[in-house]
């Protein structure tokens, strides 16, 4: 993909009518509703007109159009044409039962916790792997003709809604998911032909029985261009690969159990409830490294998954985390080079931290 574009100017995008409110915090948390609303309705209209501009540092022109323009339209068509979709049925149920292939395996696995945005995490990331591997440029948007080693792809999990794409981020919701849909294309993975395929077989599940586990179905969106940063700002684009998947919704699962007691209903105890959550968490975490692992990535941002607005504990995420990538025996302890936990809120960074470990040097 081109990073310039020669794209008339009638059809790239200003990015200049977006202003950042005063002592906005470094995260999207900090910033009114309203304003990110205006980030994402931006985001919208840049990729609809089929580029944009990034300003030049320190330009103090009046001109809309002064800067570097970067090209959208190629990356989106190609989203609609690459996006994978894996059903419940798929093969990655395969996930426990296979072996790393010999060419997967590496001499050291670095993984650590960061206290910074999934989109920021991964843009180090990015970063990292390209000085490790300058030729390779890791996540870096080339030219068509060059190309990029898979095994130098940074992969990202976005914690996603089972219902809606991009989770209430054009309403300006604050969540992960929302961060990443509004700094990148990755809505229109999600809302391509196939990426609605995960929309419609969650919904029709919810339909016949809403008990809050969703289903193990995701989506693969290739080389998602990223554009802005977590504050609205326009930014050099930069390629990153995401698994969609939704995590249990551990709040509704115990409603639902409280429902039916106060009923005088039969339920299960509350031993086997925690137990069914536990499990079909770490098949589902185990299916998307699984994921990443096939189509040879080998860097991925990860995080406290589900343990939000879906209130899974923290402390069984690390676990089954620990189990599949850092335990004794671990399925996935070497099939990436590089594992980091982008982890947001100080309580819950400060638990990854202590089991992961940080980043030093």
């Amino acid at each position: 993909m081109t990073s310039r574009s020669p794209i008339a100017s009638d059809l790239q995008y200003s990015t200049r009518s977006l202003r950042m409110p005063d002592k906005a915090a470094t995260q999207d948390e900090g910033l009114p509703r309203g304003f990110l609303r205006k980030i994402a309705i931006e985001t919208m209209a840049a990729i609809e007109a089929g580029s944009y501009t990034v300003p030049m540092e320190g330009s103090h022109s009046k001109q809309e159009n002064i800067g570097e323009v970067f090209d959208l339209r190629k990356n989106v068509e190609n989203l609609q044409t690459q996006t994978l979709y894996y059903g419940s049925d798929s093969t990655l149920s395969s996930w426990a039962q296979s072996k790393p292939e010999e060419v997967r395996l590496v001499s050291e696995r670095k993984i650590w916790a960061v206290e910074t945005s999934t989109i920021e995490t991964a843009r180090r990331i990015v970063q990292i792997v390209s000085d490790s591997h300058p030729a390779a440029s890791a996540g870096n948007v080339q030219d068509d003709d060059v190309p990029r080693g898979r095994g130098h792809a940074v992969g990202i999990l976005n914690f996603a809604s089972a219902k809606s794409p991009g989770g209430g981020f054009l309403n300006g919701s604050r969540a992960q998911e929302e961060s990443i849909a509004r700094s990148s294309t990755l809505y229109h993975s999600l809302t391509s032909p196939t990426g609605q395929q995960y929309y419609e077989y969650n919904k029709s599940i919810i339909t016949r029985r809403n008990d809050g586990h969703y289903s193990h179905a995701m989506v693969y969106s290739p080389s998602v261009l990223v554009f802005r940063d977590d504050n609205g700002g326009w930014i050099h684009p930069y390629e990153v690969d995401i698994v969609t998947s939704a995590a249990v919704n551990a709040g509704v699962v115990r409603q639902k159990r409280q429902r039916a007691l106060d009923k005088g209903q039969e339920a299960k105890s509350e031993e086997e409830m925690e137990g069914n959550i536990y499990t079909t968490m770490k098949e589902r975490m185990g299916r998307l490294l699984y994921l990443f692992e096939l189509q040879g990535v080998r860097n991925v941002v990860l995080g406290s998954f589900g343990t939000g607005a879906f209130k899974n504990s923290v402390d069984m995420i690390m676990d089954i985390w620990t189990e599949l990538l850092d335990g004794v025996d671990a399925r996935f302890g070497k099939s990436f080079e590089r594992v980091v936990f982008g982890v947001i809120g100080n309580e819950t960074y400060l638990k990854f931290a202590e089991r992961f470990g940080v980043k030093t040097g």
